[in-house]
């Protein structure tokens, strides 16, 4: 219940003008890019290609096509980003406001420096995840259905070599997602932690001087700040093995596409303009899967 309450107040925060625009945008412009391996494809058509130069409105409409696509994603990335900072200051000054509000007794179970974490570091991420990882991890979505699709119609068998990809990523990633939700919720704990001990210390730094604590205290921040870094590390690790598994799982898969669409293109059951198409789609959908390990994360 305390989660449902809490996502329907965040996007009640939300400029909703700018993010519907932003993610409209974003779907306009995913759709649109599945097209562009098509058209780049049918450039290795000499006839096309003869046709597509001998009509300049026609090479004009093709540029503006492929311009206006990288246009629409960086306009619709911008609207996205601009509705979340709104989001997150709007929900600063809500809490902000709420604190004040609440009654010492309960203030006083909190360190200053935890709840000012909580209200900058922990609200940032809670608006980005609602702002930018949902709609990005539905447009990766898009994108990879819609790239699917079109393999299908290219070439079946080379798009189901492709897609035995799929399993075996969530295989790898599964278990290095949960290792990273631990360490990332360790990670916010210990910010948490680290802010509340320096609040702490500087606001009673008399009490330190006079009683000769100094050393003792920068013993105790110290302890707190290698354990921060020896989490982050770990963190570190598992994404760089995550990052390093689903690079060499995608070139794998490509090289294996390659080789057996070379065959049958020198078999004549494949057109050279048909291979650069899957080609390129299989490129598109690089970029979307890692993302989706990046979301996760």
């Amino acid at each position: 219940m305390a989660y449902r309450e809490l996502w329907n107040l965040i996007y009640k925060k939300i400029p909703k003008t700018y993010f519907v625009v932003g993610v409209t945008l974003s779907i306009i412009s995913t759709i649109a890019a599945l097209w562009l391996p098509q058209l780049i494809s049918q450039l290795l058509n000499r006839g096309i290609l003869e046709k597509i130069l001998s009509h300049k409105l026609l090479l004009v409409a093709m540029l503006v096509f492929f311009i206006g696509v990288y246009i629409l994603r960086g306009l619709s990335s911008y609207l996205v980003g601009l509705s979340g900072n709104r989001a997150m200051v709007k929900l600063q000054h809500y809490f902000f406001n709420h604190i004040l509000n609440l009654p010492v007794t309960t203030l006083d179970s909190f360190r200053s420096g935890d709840l000012s974490s909580r209200i900058t570091s922990d609200i940032s991420g809670l608006v980005k995840i609602a702002t930018v990882v949902f709609p990005q991890l539905f447009l990766n979505v898009l994108s990879i259905i819609g790239a699917i699709i079109f393999l299908l119609r290219i070439n079946v068998q080379l798009t189901l070599i492709s897609l035995s990809l799929v399993p075996l990523i969530v295989f790898v990633l599964w278990p290095l997602n949960k290792k990273l939700e631990y360490y990332y919720q360790k990670h916010q704990e210990y910010l948490g932690k680290i802010s509340g001990e320096v609040n702490h210390k500087l606001n009673h730094i008399r009490l330190v001087k006079s009683m000769l604590a100094e050393e003792d205290e920068k013993k105790g921040i110290s302890r707190l700040l290698k354990d921060f870094m020896r989490n982050f590390n770990k963190v570190l690790i598992v994404i760089a093995v995550e990052s390093s598994l689903v690079s060499s799982l995608i070139l794998f898969i490509i090289v294996v596409c390659l080789l057996v669409a070379g065959v049958e293109v020198a078999n004549g059951s494949m057109s050279f303009a048909a291979l650069t198409a899957f080609i390129l789609y299989i490129t598109q959908m690089i970029e979307p899967v890692s993302d989706l390990s990046d979301l996760f994360s």
